[in-house]
């Protein structure tokens, strides 16, 4: 038998130097993760899918090597410890690698559906999780890619972990890219839209790394937990996400669901203003808001009722034919002697298929300006610009007026 050679050639026993492949947890657009184990203790192994490169465009075994460093620059209790890396099978060619605790729970959404969470108990995990940007925001440390696949839950105890730090922005570190960062595309904010539109094909151009970008992010994933739905729909062509993304107000979470708090919609809303100047402007602000509320009001029905299932959501098309419900998380049973096999701090589990386009969005995008100006985007966003408030669809307010926390804005 050869021996492997590639990543996808991995398989159950084989090993990556002294530790022994367990299974694989998940392979995502730039690495495959891998439940390991050694003298007994079992990790979780992050490997990219590219050894180093001068021809790599997407400089996968840089950003490997930019996670490895944030990682090992920023203790926290709620990031989990590079316990040791390096490259395989050749230690100087090979596919760059990293290792890390391994932590029995699931992602966000798998977790709040298997728990049926109420939001009382889904905010909690979320004021954790920012307790955590607040540290990463003052340091100048942007994550880039919030969402609900990178938010850990450990079984037991709740304790949430944020994962996947594989397009992080380390201000002391070197430029790794121009125009975007690898990222998540139906979480980008508004600015990215105008930043491709104006500016990704000028030389040297690079959009800057604010920590106001993460809080939008955060305010999807609130969104989400909220509603079932993603705020835009991912079946939209990518020209046509990025015009909703750029130009329209997302269904407010009371029109999906009524019984929701007025409070809670309020600030996810907040969280999702096109303008950056108009949104939160901290962690801290959105995290002690969060928790005000839940301290003001977890004793409500709205509150504890438990979480729903996206398939519970499937009459809101009937009402809201474009609305993308949430695809459920289908978890594998426990193991006899282990916890089941989630997602951790490399990824989260995804079809090759599905790897390869997440991967290749980024290069995507940088032409995407030509695609815009040959499909009529560039002038579609001109005249939202440039239309007084109600003459253009386009231009159309939240469907429901819900204003933000205003103790949380004038803090």
């Amino acid at each position: 038998m050869n021996s492997p050679l590639h990543p996808n050639q991995l398989r159950p026993g084989d090993m990556v130097r002294d530790f022994r492949i367990v299974r694989r947890l998940g392979v995502g657009g730039f690495a495959f993760v891998f439940l390991v184990e050694r003298a007994g203790r079992r990790s979780s192994l992050k490997m990219a899918v590219r050894p180093a490169s001068k021809v790599d465009e997407d400089q996968v075994d840089a950003w490997m090597r930019r996670e490895v460093a944030s990682l090992g620059h920023l203790e926290h209790p709620n990031l989990l410890p590079v316990i040791e890396w390096g490259r395989w099978p050749d230690s100087e060619t090979g596919y760059a690698y990293f290792v890390t605790p391994y932590v029995s729970g699931s992602t966000f959404h798998a977790w709040r559906w298997r728990e049926r969470a109420t939001l009382y108990r889904c905010v909690g995990v979320l004021c954790e999780g920012l307790k955590l940007l607040e540290v990463l925001h003052e340091r100048g440390v942007c994550h880039r890619d919030i969402k609900a696949d990178n938010l850990l839950v450990r079984r037991g105890d709740d304790k949430p972990f944020l994962i996947d730090f594989g397009s992080v922005h380390l201000p002391w570190a070197r430029t790794l890219t121009e125009g975007l960062a690898p990222g998540t595309i139906h979480c980008q904010p508004p600015e990215v839209v105008t930043f491709l539109v104006s500016e990704a094909l000028r030389p040297g151009a690079r959009l800057e790394a604010r920590p106001v970008a993460d809080l939008y992010a955060f305010g999807v994933l609130l969104y989400e937990t909220l509603t079932n739905c993603r705020p835009f729909s991912t079946r939209l062509p990518l020209e046509r996400l990025l015009v909703a993304i750029a130009s329209t107000s997302p269904p407010h979470p009371r029109l999906l669901d009524p019984g929701l708090p007025e409070s809670l919609c309020a600030m996810a809303m907040w969280l999702l203003e096109k303008e950056p100047g108009k949104r939160p402007v901290s962690a801290r602000i959105v995290r002690e808001e969060l928790e005000r509320m839940r301290a003001e009001e977890g004793l409500t029905a709205s509150w504890q009722a438990p979480a729903k299932w996206p398939a519970q959501c499937a009459r809101l098309q009937a009402s809201f034919p474009d609305v993308d419900i949430l695809e459920e998380v289908k978890e594998e049973p426990p193991e006899p002697e282990s916890p089941p096999s989630p997602p951790t701090s490399a990824g989260t589990t995804r079809s090759p298929r599905f790897a390869a386009r997440v991967g290749q969005w980024p290069r995507r995008l940088m032409a995407l300006p030509f695609m815009l100006g040959l499909l009529g985007v560039g002038w579609m966003l001109l005249r939202v610009a440039c239309v007084p408030p109600g003459e253009d669809g386009l231009r159309a307010e939240p469907t429901a007026s819900v204003s933000p926390a205003p103790s949380a804005k004038g803090t």
